[in-house]
């Protein structure tokens, strides 16, 4: 394959991880202070995937720099067979897509399950 084309496509994930990332980050941010202004839930109280995301929602921007890393990985482009690179490219792709579909998934949890004190 062209050298070309596997750098567009390199920087064409790379963009796309970042939106996922800071997608996840925003959304966070907003889910958390809808719960907590909007709802008066605690977000103590919240459930582990959704703490986890709530904490952790910075970790997403790692993908980009392992996207870009794939470039190294696929240093040897000019044979017909797929590379190492080849497959962590998809491999950071579709980490990419469960992080973005964990993330909504787990901020619509504190609407279904109970995690406020009920008095």
């Amino acid at each position: 394959m062209n050298n070309r084309i596997i750098a567009v496509r390199t920087v064409g994930v790379a963009a796309a991880t970042v939106l996922v990332a800071l997608f996840v980050h925003v959304y966070g941010v907003m889910q958390a202070n809808w719960l907590q202004y909007g709802l008066r839930i605690d977000l103590a109280c919240l459930p582990f995937p959704t703490t986890f995301f709530h904490r952790y929602s910075f970790l997403g921007y790692v993908l980009p720099l392992a996207a870009l890393l794939s470039i190294l990985l696929g240093k040897n482009a000019r044979e017909e067979k797929p590379s190492h690179g080849d497959a962590f490219f998809w491999l950071v792709g579709i980490v990419a897509l469960a992080w973005l579909f964990a993330s909504i998934l787990s901020w619509q949890l504190p609407l279904y399950y109970p995690v406020a004190v009920i008095r």
